[in-house]
């Protein structure tokens, strides 16, 4: 239970309004901010010497006030400060007001259609990806319909962050945090594999997929029928991204928000459709129709021509430049069988770390594991991407701390974040067959000032 009530007032400047929510070791206020107009904010209070269960450790609280600290997003509400208590915590920050996205969904006629919860999506897609950009990775794990509020004006925010945390590709499975939300808790959390942001593309698909069904999901056990067997407005295309998005394989289901946000885009339901160009519009009507064609045919052949090798091409490099967002997540996570699956066993890579030719997903993972050594946080992030049928050119932020010996080189504490280009050339059947570096190690030695190494 928390220790103020009704007209207390925290550091001389919170009034208490209400309590609003009390559970095993937090209680939440509603209360005005007296040197800010008597604005209305939230305070979270942590019982720091609660001896049952503990929804904050000291390194969870730690982590959550530095996420608040650095974070500003229009989806999320401002952070004001963290006050310490003899024998609490207090998280103070802004009050949202409005219904949470469950009541919304209750009070709501029927489930929501496509088209009347696009904007929600689209600002929770960009939430997300804002979240996962950042320099140390955040997962929100918790998503549910009863942590977003839609204001009075149909603004979406994400009102609370307590079960997110920062992504430690270092970490094995024991990094995965548990959150009890049945049917919106990813599969993955039940039981040893890693969580990372593939477990928030699910939450994202959990939310909305009750939002356009008003099922149980709990209930389903993770074996989600198409939402247009609840919802009949629903078409295939918008089915397909949520089965996606609710896919029990992490490999199968969306690789990253990003993806799942240009599928929406392409079913924007506010954008009106491209008419196609007609060919035959600057003809006279009355000329007849097969002198129109004939004076036509040359462009009317190129435009199937084009259109067809158009898609064939955009097909491949589509599949390639998804083949290395999963790339990605695989060297941040060592991942070893989704390095078997993207990379050919013929691959070879010559490397500064042996002086034999290394082979396949085992070999490259050997290099990743090597530089995990010298560095535990090591993490790579693409910028940007430029595909051409089966090569891939990819723009890549590497950073992390030099905290272990490096190829003779001392642990020096560094932290370091260099931009480097890597070329990658894929088989016919999609898979990494070779990797060429514009800078590799050598980056690394010249971000950390050991320019002048013999190597």
């Amino acid at each position: 239970m928390g220790s103020l009530v009704e007209g207390n007032t925290l550091k001389d400047r919170y009034k208490i309004v209400e309590v609003q929510n009390e559970y095993a070791d937090l209680t939440i206020y509603k209360a005005k901010d007296m040197a800010s107009h008597n604005s209305l904010v939230y305070i979270r209070e942590i019982d720091m010497e609660s001896k049952g269960y503990k929804t904050f450790s000291p390194e969870i609280l730690e982590n959550l006030i530095s996420m608040l600290s650095t974070i500003s997003h229009r989806c999320l509400p401002k952070f004001i400060e963290y006050h310490r208590g003899m024998a609490s915590g207090y998280i103070i920050e802004e009050y949202i007001t409005g219904q949470t996205l469950a009541e919304s969904i209750e009070g709501h006629a029927g489930p929501y259609d496509f088209r009347e919860a696009y904007n929600w999506m689209m600002d929770l897609c960009d939430l997300i990806q804002y979240l996962h950009s950042q320099e140390r990775q955040i997962i929100l794990r918790g998503l549910t319909p009863q942590v977003i509020k839609i204001t009075p004006s149909g603004d979406l925010k994400v009102i609370s962050l307590d079960k997110a945390r920062f992504f430690n590709p270092a970490k094995d499975s024991s990094d995965t945090v548990f959150v009890w939300n049945p049917g919106y808790t990813s599969p993955e959390q039940y039981g040893t594999q890693k969580s990372d942001v593939r477990a928030d593309v699910y939450g994202f698909g959990a939310v909305f997929y009750y939002a356009f069904t008003k099922q149980n999901l709990g209930a389903m056990h993770f074996n989600f029928p198409p939402i247009s067997q609840f919802n009949p407005k629903f078409t295939p295309e918008q089915d397909a991204i949520f089965a996606k998005c609710l896919d029990k394989d992490v490999y199968t289901r969306y690789q990253s928000i990003y993806a799942v946000k240009n599928d929406l885009m392409n079913l924007n339901p506010f954008k009106k459709k491209d008419e196609e160009p007609d060919l035959f519009e600057d003809e006279p009507e009355k000329e007849p129709f097969l002198v129109v064609l004939k004076k036509n045919l040359k462009s009317l052949l190129w435009e199937i021509f084009f259109k067809n090798n158009r898609k064939n091409f955009m097909n491949n490099s589509e599949k390639n430049k998804n083949t290395m967002k999963r790339f990605q997540i695989c060297i941040n996570t060592n991942d070893k069988l989704l390095a078997e699956e993207l990379i050919d066993s013929k691959a070879e890579f010559a490397s500064l770390i042996s002086p034999e030719i290394l082979y396949g997903g085992s070999g490259y993972l050997s290099v990743v594991e090597f530089m995990r050594q010298s560095f535990s946080d090591i993490k790579w992030e693409i910028v940007d991407m430029v595909a051409e049928d089966n090569k891939v050119a990819v723009n890549w932020i590497c950073s992390g701390t030099h905290d272990g010996e490096f190829m003779g080189i001392s642990p020096t504490g560094k932290k370091f974040s260099f931009s480097c280009m890597n070329f990658y050339y894929f088989t016919d059947e999609g898979k990494i067959i070779k990797d060429v570096a514009a800078k590799g190690l050598i980056g690394i030695f010249e971000v950390l000032g050991f320019k002048n190494i013999n190597i």
